[in-house]
């Protein structure tokens, strides 16, 4: 804060005063954020199990935000999610309403891990640190045009994939071609590949 304070004078001396109200008393000793001493390190802030929290919040957040990018979901739309945790259940809980918030995701339910299904229906799943995430496909995407878009360009990958295959297969283009060149149509095929198989799994897990 004092980095920006010459920057941003009347918002880094507005943040001052609010944290002079909310930490505990004698942290800031300083009236004003201009005449206050450079900050030293207090061990005594420190809170590692509010760092723990923090982190597996904006875990679930990203989470939930990659999967509708991923899904290219409309900005607008509510999408449903399930977050299963153990230790930090209550402390996830308690901050249901900021993840739905940020992740734009309502209802947002939070349960033990002890109560997730063993197989998710036509779900995405992501395995977090201290937390699973599982986001029912149905409230977020549209999936017969899902089912039909992935079939597309799988279908596209699969025609690169018979070129690439041909051309490497060809003894004219692999005694000619630099080494250079044959690694990266090597590198691409590869690519394609791993690719067309990730969305062979998607496609399935639709059904």
């Amino acid at each position: 804060m004092r980095l920006l304070h010459p920057f941003k004078p009347f918002i880094t001396e507005e943040l001052w005063q609010n944290l002079k109200e909310r930490l505990p008393e004698g942290t800031l000793t300083s009236p004003a954020l201009i005449i206050a001493p450079y900050p030293e390190s207090n061990k005594k802030l420190l809170d590692p199990g509010a760092e723990q929290v923090m982190e597996a919040v904006m875990d679930i957040v990203r989470t939930i935000r990659n999967a509708r990018a991923e899904y290219k979901v409309d900005i607008g739309k509510w999408v449903e999610s399930f977050v299963y945790t153990d230790s930090l259940l209550s402390d996830i809980k308690a901050r249901s309403a900021t993840i739905e918030t940020l992740a734009k995701t309502r209802p947002l339910t939070v349960l033990p891990r002890d109560k997730r299904p063993s197989k998710a229906d036509k779900a995405m799943v992501s395995v977090l640190k201290d937390a699973d995430v599982v986001i029912p496909l149905a409230g977020m995407v549209d999936i017969e045009a899902e089912k039909a878009r992935l079939s597309k360009e799988i279908d596209i990958l699969q025609r690169e994939i018979s070129k690439l295959t041909q051309r490497l297969g060809d003894e004219q283009f692999t005694s000619k071609a630099p080494a250079a060149v044959i690694e990266k149509e090597k590198s691409r095929l590869q690519e394609y590949e791993n690719k067309s198989a990730r969305m062979k799994t998607e496609l399935e897990q639709l059904g």
